[in-house]
């Protein structure tokens, strides 16, 4: 039987109990209105007040996220709803809780079928949480709001999840926002494993990140060499294009590498496929991400040897080489046979080959599971075949380009 990685529960953060039952309305009893009712004549009284500083022992805020990531939506609405008064309506933290509320909302909308409510309070939702930058709560607001995005723009994609973070106490964390190179990665969940903030993992992506950074002038030497190259009607082979770069990071920002954890762990992705490792730093979000789903594998593809030498090397130094199989060659003939049902793949390689890969890949991938395609706006014409595949639902797919990067699209497998 295919392994349901989605499956995973999602960790449980108040120590307070989820209703015997989800509200849907015409199929279970309202919970307050109707006799049998799972919260039929319970007083709610006087809400205790709310400080958003200490969001950590507020067990109705931290309940009110249980029942969002459980599918308690009716029900997450009305607890969330409560921190939302407290705190004042009209405040920063309020809009933001209001936000929260109305990405609920969208999902019971959805759930019960009507979908242009759902979309409108997607929409009204996400837009205040892209208001709030950094972290706020415990959610870091960018890379939830894109989670959700994602989720809406296929109708049988994974729900969103929400995954609570904190900034540690330490200089990189000023105001609870990230100045460090990891500005966009969440120091240390609330509750559960977090390999991002493990010392050693922390350690080698800051050194990578800081030494990709420092390539900005051989990066406008390549982009200048593939720009000429295009007005002159040459067309270089991966090989070609893998030896010119062999050098060069041309790797995910760590804003884009939180996503892709995040987007990892609420998949609940155990078997991952990654065309184009270069030197290893999406694959140490993906690996991390795996490993704190329980293990499992991801599979990486390069051309370059040296680069592979690399990766495997900062693999080790993290401690996570035993999640990752790195195989050498032309992505079309290495990941043809995944070993079994793959969960999510992110395609990050010579732009030309990201549809042939994925017609490999296809059959492999689960229903629900995400693909990601890395540099949509830089590569727009030599993407297109791509998008339009995605896009095409006889294909399979439901995809979104996000704002993330380079541009991200987003596909989910039917």
């Amino acid at each position: 039987m295919a392994h349901r990685a989605a499956n995973a529960p999602p960790p449980r953060y108040s120590d307070l109990p989820l209703p015997p039952y989800r509200y849907v309305a015409g199929s279970t009893p309202h919970p307050t209105r109707d006799p049998g009712g799972h919260s039929f004549g319970v007083e709610r009284g006087t809400q205790p007040a709310f400080d958003p500083e200490s969001w950590r022992s507020s067990q109705q805020y931290l309940r009110g996220v249980d029942l969002f990531n459980h599918a308690f939506w009716w029900e997450a609405h009305e607890a969330l709803e409560d921190c939302w008064r407290a705190v004042g309506r009209r405040s920063e933290t309020g809009l933001f809780l209001q936000g929260l509320i109305q990405i609920a909302a969208a999902h019971w909308k959805r759930r019960a079928g009507s979908k242009t409510a759902a979309a409108r309070l997607c929409r009204t939702g996400v837009s205040k949480l892209r208001k709030t930058s950094g972290v706020r709560l415990g959610i870091d607001a960018a890379a939830f709001a894109a989670q959700v995005d994602a989720c809406f723009a296929s109708a049988r994609a994974t729900p969103a999840r929400i995954l609570l973070i904190e900034p540690a106490a330490d200089p990189a964390w000023e105001g609870g926002r990230a100045t460090g190179m990891l500005a966009a990665v969440p120091d240390s969940l609330a509750s559960g494993p977090y390999s991002l903030t493990d010392p050693t993992v922390r350690a080698v992506l800051e050194r990578l990140h800081g030494e990709a950074a420092g390539q900005k002038a051989a990066l406008a030497r390549f982009g200048l060499s593939m720009l000429t190259d295009r007005l002159l009607g040459r067309q270089p082979t991966p090989d070609r294009e893998a030896a010119r770069a062999k050098n060069l990071y041309l790797a995910i920002s760590a804003k884009q590498g939180a996503f892709v954890y995040l987007v990892a762990r609420s998949l609940g992705a155990r078997r991952v496929v990654e065309f184009g490792t270069s030197f290893g730093i999406s694959t140490l979000y993906l690996a991390a991400a795996v490993r704190d789903n329980g293990g499992g594998i991801v599979i990486g593809s390069e051309l370059e040897p040296q680069k592979i030498a690399v990766a495997r090397a900062n693999l080790e130094e993290a401690g996570l080489a035993d999640q990752v199989e790195i195989r050498e060659g032309d992505a079309c003939e290495t990941l043809k046979h995944p070993g079994g049902p793959v969960d999510m793949a992110l395609l990050d390689g010579w732009k030309d080959l990201y549809l042939p890969v994925l017609e490999n890949l296809t059959p492999h991938l689960r229903t629900g599971a995400v693909v990601l395609g890395d540099n949509i706006f830089t590569f727009w014409k030599s993407l297109a075949p791509y998008r339009a595949h995605v896009r095409d639902e006889s294909n399979g797919f439901q995809s979104v380009t996000l704002q993330l990067g380079d541009g991200t699209e987003y596909s989910v497998r039917l």
